[in-house]
């Protein structure tokens, strides 16, 4: 690494995935010094910088190959971003739970033993499960951190259950935990790491390329949220002087239609082969809401830069400047941990 810093390097576990690249990107712009923990070495979101970064391949289940990273380099904080996506927690539910629980709790674990200052890890808006009543369509009242917790799949439960576990570990051992529950994310990479549940990457990266694209829920609206801000988020997480919660919501505040954002897209992607279903389907909308940021604003100054649909010329650029390769089929999602 060539930063000089005397700051103690931040441990950032997925760093090369959708979001850990961006995050990995703030922290070059903010010259704190880290290290990449991932389980292969795949730099293609990240080629520009690669020479930047300081690399370290390991399992999170491997806790001594874990604890050892961090006590050799000086770790104080992790950043833990690592986990199964949806569709392969749902094909081996067995995996899903000992990646994203077992192997967060390794990582829990090893911050109690060695006394670390902070550990921020990822969770998400699939904790709530479905959202009815005033917070569903046409309302959308703002969902906070107390709303219900009913999680609707493999991958909501391993989140809920590893947010039980840090209440213990908080308990316990005071252990400093923060928790992000993430929106609906979208940006580079998402689409070839996180498959099926990419799919407003998918409108940006089909029409970039030029291919055909059907959409099937023009009118449905949605709380999505930029990978970019989820980078901010999760960086000011880390550095943010303890604070009174420790789970947030982190979304954009903003509901934006799948129509809507095609639309933007279509503007900066002229070549685009975009089209709207001509029987639209009504979507689903029990599954989407509007997430109050409120918290994340007042205890870790947390405000999105790209809300809605902002965020598309950003990654429309950063998909011409770095030559990101086209996705693969939609139904054939690579099981990643990112």
């Amino acid at each position: 690494m060539s930063n000089t810093s005397t700051r103690p390097p931040v441990l950032v576990t997925g760093g090369l995935g959708a979001i850990g690249s961006w995050v990995v990107r703030r922290l070059l712009d903010e010259g704190q010094p880290f290290l990449v923990y991932d389980w292969r070495a795949d730099f293609s979101l990240l080629p520009d910088v690669e020479r930047d970064i300081t690399f370290v391949q390991g399992d999170l289940l491997d806790r001594d190959r874990l604890d050892g990273v961090v006590r050799e380099v000086g770790v104080r904080r992790i950043l833990h971003l690592a986990a199964l996506m949806p569709p392969p927690c749902e094909a081996d539910p067995a995996l899903g739970y000992r990646v994203n629980v077992l192997g967060a709790l390794n990582v829990f674990d090893v911050a109690r033993d060695l006394a670390l200052e902070r550990v921020v890890f990822m969770s998400s808006k699939a904790v709530y499960g479905a959202i009815t009543g005033e917070h569903a369509a046409p309302t959308f009242a703002p969902v906070t951190e107390d709303h219900p917790k009913a999680p609707l799949d493999v991958y909501g439960s391993t989140k809920v259950a590893l947010e039980d576990a840090a209440r213990h570990y908080r308990r316990l051992w005071d252990l400093d935990l923060i928790t992000l529950r993430l929106g609906s994310t979208y940006g580079p990479g998402k689409l070839t790491r996180h498959g099926v549940v990419g799919f407003n990457s998918r409108i940006v990266e089909m029409a970039f390329h030029g291919e055909p694209l059907v959409l099937p829920t023009p009118d449905l609206l949605d709380d999505i949220v930029y990978n970019r801000d989820v980078a901010k988020a999760i960086v000011l997480a880390g550095f943010a002087p303890r604070p009174t919660h420790w789970q947030f919501n982190i979304s954009s505040e903003t509901l934006v239609s799948q129509r809507a954002f095609a639309e933007e897209v279509m503007r900066h992607c002229p070549n685009h082969r975009l089209t709207i279903a001509e029987n639209a389907q009504a979507g689903r909308p029990g599954t989407v809401g509007l997430f109050s940021n409120a918290r994340a604003r007042a205890e870790l100054g947390y405000q999105p830069d790209f809300p809605g649909a902002a965020g598309i010329a950003d990654y429309v650029a950063l998909l011409r400047r770095l030559d990101i390769a086209r996705a693969p089929d939609v139904a054939s999602p690579p099981e990643s941990v990112h």
